[in-house]
């Protein structure tokens, strides 16, 4: 993805890395939630008058494991990337790992007033040297940051901490409080918007080609439908157009802003995979095929734009499956093999999704509560997840199949009876044993599909079930 979200200013850029440290978009998203806890904690930490502090603020715990999940991410960037990681990146792991040091209370109130400086000092270094400035027209520190926003107090704290005595531990800790507000307005609160943005915009071309291919899902004799996976294709960086699709294929396809509320632990939202019209796409092979005839020209086309796309959707449909057997209740054990009143209740940790959905504006986290929802009877939430299962099931094994891959690998399509490829003749004049034979898996290890890392989940959940 080429990098257009440096750290914003009126008339210079921080970043001129061609590309980005993370990952995914998944990758990145995670981590700018996770680093927001440094802001959280530092505040915690100040509304602490006492310096040093006399006992543990009481922050909370899951701010401090995210935090520390931010780090390791930012870590495994700097070891990954090939360039230089942004300023902005480098000042956040900074400031942050300083604020984690802070609440441990492991530090001399010394040793821990010279973490805080050397972090301070080199952010606003860092931050103002944006012109590798030689001779007499260079600017001084304290006007570009004046240019950039960097309140002059900030620029007085760097000063102090360059040629006097270092600040006190209150000083330095308003001072990254300021610097961290800094950085996020700049770059990162800027970065997620941006992304949240193209997100939006590939998802309604998705949403478009869920309305169009309800009237036809024949990409040849339809124009109109034809035109919207162009655009989905075209319009749209090939990150954010696998990252949406995977998520409206195997997740999510609403077009309500925020997300589906959970009842009783069950995720109510679906992917477009798994239709919700019972009526229309029944469970049995009629209903699936229709469901394949509507969804396939758009992945196919997103599959010949990122050969990867297939592989990380059946990962992502192993995914969906798992956290679906997860959400469904214990069996209660009978007499017969279970001693009365010594049930053994289930610990097994069910990986979860990634939360997204597709939204009508950039406001993404829910404000409805889940108690004002009316509660789904236990009967339809049963035959929900039966339903969801069934297409998922349906689908990975249609990925995986001679008929979905000999499409873009047309020997695997060769009968072998009768040296005859059946990619070459119409579907509706298969026989019946050559139906069954373009049904059949292919041999996954030469595709690249992910086989080790599912078996690995499936497993794992095995194992602590």
């Amino acid at each position: 993805v080429v990098s257009d979200l440096h750290l914003y200013s009126p008339s210079y850029q921080l970043i001129m890395n061609s590309t980005v440290p993370w990952s995914s978009i998944d990758d990145f998203i995670t981590t700018y939630n996770n680093l927001q806890s440094s802001r959280v904690i530092i505040g915690i930490i100040l509304s602490t008058t006492a310096s040093p502090l006399p006992t543990q603020p009481n922050v909370p715990q899951d701010a401090l494991n995210s935090l520390s999940l931010g780090l390791q991410s930012c870590t495994i960037w700097r070891y990954l990337s090939p360039h230089r990681l942004p300023h902005a990146v480098c000042l956040t792991t900074s400031l942050s790992s300083a604020i984690l040091l802070d609440h441990s209370g492991t530090l001399p109130t010394q040793v821990l007033r010279s973490v805080y400086a050397v972090a301070i000092m080199r952010g606003v270094n860092g931050i103002t040297d944006v012109r590798n400035q030689r001779g007499v027209n260079a600017q001084s520190v304290s006007s570009i940051a004046n240019e950039l926003g960097i309140p002059s107090w900030i620029v007085d704290l760097r000063h102090d901490i360059s040629h006097n005595d270092i600040p006190g531990l209150g000083a330095l800790r308003l001072g990254a409080q300021e610097m961290l507000n800094f950085i996020f307005a700049n770059y990162w609160d800027k970065k997620f918007a941006s992304v949240m943005s193209k997100l939006q915009l590939a998802s309604s071309h998705l949403l478009k080609y869920k309305s169009l291919s309800k009237r036809s899902s024949s990409v040849a004799s339809s124009p109109s439908l034809s035109e919207s996976v162009k655009s989905f294709i075209q319009n749209n960086p090939p990150s954010i157009v696998e990252y949406t699709a995977l998520k409206f294929f195997a997740w999510d396809c609403s077009d309500q802003g925020g997300h589906k509320e959970q009842q009783d632990g069950h995720k109510l939202k679906r992917g477009a995979l798994i239709p919700a019209n019972a009526k229309v796409y029944t469970e049995d092979e009629e209903g699936f095929e229709l469901c394949v005839k509507r969804y396939r020209s758009m992945i196919v086309a997103i599959q010949n734009y990122r050969n990867t796309f297939a592989a990380k959707l059946i990962s992502e449909l192993v995914e969906f499956v798992i956290s679906e057997e997860g959400s469904a209740p214990p069996p209660t054990p009978s007499p017969s093999n279970s001693p009365v009143g010594h049930v053994k209740p289930s610990t097994t940790t069910i990986p979860q999704p990634t939360e997204y959905s597709f939204p009508s504006n950039l406001e993404f986290k829910s404000t409805v509560s889940s108690s004002s929802q009316p509660r789904i009877p236990s009967d339809l939430k049963s035959s929900i997840r039966s339903r969801s299962l069934y297409f998922a099931i349906r689908w990975i094994s249609y990925l995986i199949s001679r008929d979905f891959v000999s499409i873009f690998h047309p020997e695997v399509g060769k009968y072998k009876k009768n040296g005859q490829n059946l990619r070459e003749k119409a579907q509706g004049k298969w026989k019946d044993d050559e139906s069954a034979f373009m049904k059949e898996p292919i041999n996954q290890s030469d595709m690249g599909y992910p086989l080790n890392t599912m078996v690995d989940k499936l497993e794992a959940v095995a194992t602590e079930g």
